[in-house]
């Protein structure tokens, strides 16, 4: 629908039609529709903030706070017995936060609502299903939700997020290089240990969990990417659902944990890096107004998460072969095992998957993007694995 038509619709719709109570009789049945593919979308693959996050990113945040209250009120009639409890904590938790549009015709805000939810109608009538994380123990990547915990031990965790923040704020990039280092190899030496301490515990999918991080806008399969590559680092999956925007992330709760709270922190400093490059910053090769451009900023970011790839892995081979060493050659036959419960599983929820290739087409912004992840190599594209609806 063209935006004149659409604007022609709520018009009339607003207006209640001609008709006497039309504008109540409007607001409640857009209101069962909106509740109606709400209830849809739940029982299949969507959770609460999914939807939230979703129409947010690929509607308005006005659909979003519109559909708000659609969420709110059928959620526990959709909610099976093993989601309900996390379910519950995102909608008193994070979504009792968000903005919520009423869709009230005595409210003065009732054409800008109308319109927003026959947007988030629109968006919702053609939603596609998604796999169901609720049998991996899966949680929605917000910080809301139950499934297995993270890390084990929260003192490391804090360890891990105060040695990143300093990387994040530090101006001199060896420095904050050293700090990424360091953070990743105590996460790397964290779970190897605790992988070793759970050798004797059960195998299979039942110790895998599953969850979304959701991605914004612009650049969207380059720093699907750079997750991709950081979970593998951790040894999970990452399977990127870039037209939807998100990234489910496949593994063992330590190493889920571990490859979200670094990924956060690696896109804070490239994007702080182009920031400081857009403004001239000394050592930029390039000029300002070249680094504002989106091919450049597409090359710097697949160019750092391929290096970064690099990197991580190399300090991840040496923190295995130590604690390898360590453990009397008891620690491999267990990694070995769980990378096959996480390919498993990876194949049970994406059975259609492909790879995409993420090329470059800006030369500087790649060099730019090496030098800030400290590059050797040039690689001229990445590969990134997708639903193939996506």
């Amino acid at each position: 629908m063209e935006d004149s038509e659409l604007a022609a619709m709520t018009g009339l719709l607003a207006a209640g039609a001609g008709f006497e109570g039309g504008r109540e009789i409007v607001a409640g049945r857009l209101g069962e529709l909106l509740r109606s593919y709400v209830v849809l979308a739940l029982r299949h693959g969507w959770e609460p903030v999914d939807l939230h996050q979703v129409l947010r990113r690929k509607v308005s945040s006005d659909a979003s706070a519109c559909a708000l209250g659609a969420i709110r009120d059928v959620w526990s009639s959709a909610a099976a017995p093993s989601v309900r409890d996390r379910w519950e904590e995102q909608v008193e938790g994070p979504l009792a936060e968000a903005r919520l549009l009423a869709l009230d015709p005595a409210e003065a805000s009732w054409p800008d609502a109308l319109a927003a939810a026959l947007r988030a109608l629109g968006f919702l009538v053609h939603l596609p299903g998604i796999p169901d994380l609720a049998s991996f123990g899966a949680r929605s990547g917000d910080g809301s939700g139950g499934g297995p915990g993270g890390m084990g031990d929260p003192a490391i965790l804090s360890k891990v997020r105060s040695m990143l923040a300093k990387a994040e704020s530090s101006e001199f990039p060896e420095e904050a290089d050293t700090f990424m280092a360091k953070a990743q190899e105590l996460i790397a030496r964290h779970n190897l240990e605790r992988a070793i301490q759970g050798a004797g515990e059960e195998s299979g999918r039942g110790r895998v969990a599953a969850r979304r991080v959701w991605v914004d806008d612009p650049y969207l399969p380059a720093k699907c990417l750079l997750l991709s590559v950081v979970a593998e680092a951790n040894r999970c999956k990452a399977v990127a659902s870039t037209r939807l925007g998100f990234v489910t992330v496949v593994g063992h709760p330590d190493d889920l944990e571990g490859s979200e709270v670094l990924f956060t922190s690696l896109l804070v400093q490239a994007t702080r890096r182009m920031s400081a490059l857009s403004r001239g910053a000394p050592g930029g090769a390039s000029s300002p107004h070249r680094v504002r451009r989106p091919s450049y900023r597409r090359s710097f970011l697949v160019a750092f998460a391929t290096r970064i790839g690099e990197r991580l892995a190399a300090a991840n081979e040496v923190a295995t072969g130590e604690a390898e060493a360590a453990s009397g050659g008891a620690l491999l036959p267990v990694l070995a095992r769980r990378r096959g419960d996480v390919e498993d599983a990876v194949g049970d929820l994406f059975p259609g998957i492909v790879h995409s290739n993420i090329g470059v087409s800006d030369l500087s912004g790649w060099a730019a993007g090496t030098a800030a992840a400290d590059l050797a190599d040039l690689v001229v594209q990445g590969q990134l694995p997708s639903e193939e609806c996506a």
